[in-house]
């Protein structure tokens, strides 16, 4: 009976343990304006104007105006400034005496220590006749990397000398992600008024990340009852592709839309679990692999390498800009204003699915595909920006400048740390120069969010249906059975300092 008893509690372990880092590993989170220098400097109205290399992921019908072969190098550098302090104490974990000294405490504050991240570009086309052609390689404009203190020991994670574990683990200790877009697009002149053009693109993608699981039901919070858990997984294929329109009724006067195809990521890899040394007191755990027949990610696991898949979305977007253009007396650009709208399709992009495939080495019982949710709505993006030409001798000096408002793709009651799904506020300004063959751009953006506080909501009925915060990870339950046990009640601060660099050759 007592061999029973410790297996059936094992079972619940290792579930809980499957679902750890994959779930935290989206590669972008919500976008943060628009990758390429010259849009983001535009506060991201750049759907209309498009006329670079970048036009290749923003709208690829904008290729059209390129003339020249042009080859374009930059990259927007993002630092993500996040704080976040948890509401509430650390709770006693029923030892008595025998209690840690940080019990009864305040939650500490953590930030993110993840540096900056560079968002690269690189891509090159020109015309020929009405016809347009260009290659590139890009990343989405978002910051996914996470880091936040977590020092290995009996204890897991701890924050401070105290021994107290990050307020914050259940969610996300770290994460690094990456996507590339590697692109090839065409755009033709229909007409001197109408241009079109398309893309086709095939993403690469690669996860790692971390974070901390419940065994069973764990509302002490005592880390030495909690698994450890790291991925790391890979997609090298990721189809995807997008299409534009320019229309330009007068001189003054031009039209663009834009969509993208939504990208879908479905990662394969491995995954390792540590176990707190009293999960089971006095009982070994260990998971291991699924026989062959029965894997559902790959073949050839280990107990400390374990098969896994990790399945998620970056959303389909639609944008649409309007531009108005002043001329000078030999009928060249002198400025521009545009305004754009852009809708990001993020509630079917919100949740992400697990699979590991490895299983109870007593029971046989095999782990269960995990959701993690994040309650993700629509994002509408409403951007106003535009540029100023002057005459430098023979040279040019463009200036640019731009405002836009995000709303927010999380309800305050799903705000996370491991996805950014807050409200923002982009204000952003940059120059470029212009030689004979030769454009140099840099800039800056400033992202505000400002301060979020997070209180946990009381449910009449705690069915997992009308949960609108998120709770520990519990795979060893049916979905149905979770505990409600809310994990991100308390204050967010956090925003976005964004340097743009980039340099164009003309031929």
């Amino acid at each position: 009976m007592a061999l029973a008893y410790h297996a059936r509690n094992m079972r619940k372990t290792v579930l809980a343990l499957t679902a750890l880092a994959p779930l935290t590993a989206h590669a972008g989170g919500v976008f943060v304006g628009e990758a390429g220098t010259q849009a983001m400097e535009r506060g991201g109205a750049y759907v209309a104007k498009a006329d670079d290399p970048t036009a290749l992921s923003i709208n690829p019908a904008g290729l059209a105006k390129l003339g020249k072969a042009q080859i374009y190098l930059g990259a927007n550098l993002l630092n993500y400034n996040l704080s976040y302090k948890r509401s509430g104490l650390y709770p006693s974990q029923g030892r008595g005496p025998s209690d840690p000294s940080y019990v009864g405490t305040e939650y500490p504050t953590v930030e993110n220590e993840a540096s900056f991240q560079p968002i690269p570009y690189l891509a090159g086309g020109g015309t020929i006749g009405n016809l347009a052609l260009a290659v590139g390689l890009y990343a989405p404009p978002g910051v996914p990397n996470r880091d936040f203190p977590c020092t290995a020991g009996d204890e897991f994670c701890r924050v401070d000398e105290t021994g107290a574990p990050a307020p914050q683990r259940y969610d996300v200790v770290d994460q690094e992600a990456m996507v590339v877009y590697p692109s090839l697009a065409a755009a033709y002149r229909l007409h001197e008024r109408v241009d079109i053009g398309a893309r086709f693109s095939w993403g690469i993608a690669s996860v790692k990340a971390r974070n901390f699981p419940w065994s069973n039901r764990n509302t002490a919070e005592d880390p030495l009852r909690e698994g450890d858990f790291s991925a790391d997984v890979t997609d090298s294929f990721i189809p995807t592709f997008g299409a534009g329109v320019l229309i330009r009724p007068a001189d003054f006067l031009e039209f663009g839309a834009a969509y993208s195809y939504k990208t879908q990521v479905r990662g394969k890899g491995t995954g390792n679990a540590r176990l707190g040394p009293e999960v089971l007191p006095g009982v070994q755990t260990q998971l291991v692999p699924k026989p062959d027949a029965m894997t559902e990610c790959a073949t050839g696991g280990t107990t400390s390498a374990l098969k896994t898949c990790v399945d998620f979305d970056m959303p389909q977007t639609f944008a649409a800009g309007l531009r108005f253009i002043m001329r000078d007396h030999a009928g060249g650009e002198r400025a521009d204003v545009e305004f754009d709208m852009k809708w990001e399709n993020w509630a079917d992009a919100s949740d992400d699915a697990i699979t590991v495939d490895g299983q109870d080495m007593y029971s046989g019982l095999p782990l269960k595909t995990v959701i993690n949710k994040h309650g993700f709505e629509d994002v509408l993006a409403f951007r106003v920006g535009g540029a100023y030409r002057i005459d430098v001798a023979k040279n040019d000096l463009t200036l640019r400048a731009g405002v836009a408002y995000d709303t927010a793709a999380a309800p305050a009651s799903w705000t996370r740390v491991d996805k950014d799904g807050r409200a923002r506020t982009t204000f952003a300004a940059g120059a470029a120069y212009s030689l004979d063959r030769w454009r140099f751009d840099v800039g800056v953006a400033l992202v505000t969010e400002g301060m979020q506080e997070v209180s946990n909501v009381s449910l009449a009925n705690t069915n997992v249906d009308n949960r609108v915060q998120p709770d520990p990870l519990q795979p060893s339950l049916p979905e149905d059975r979770t505990n409600y046990y809310p994990i991100n009640a308390g204050r967010y601060d956090s925003g976005y300092f964004v340097g743009l660099v980039g340099v164009t050759a003309m031929f």
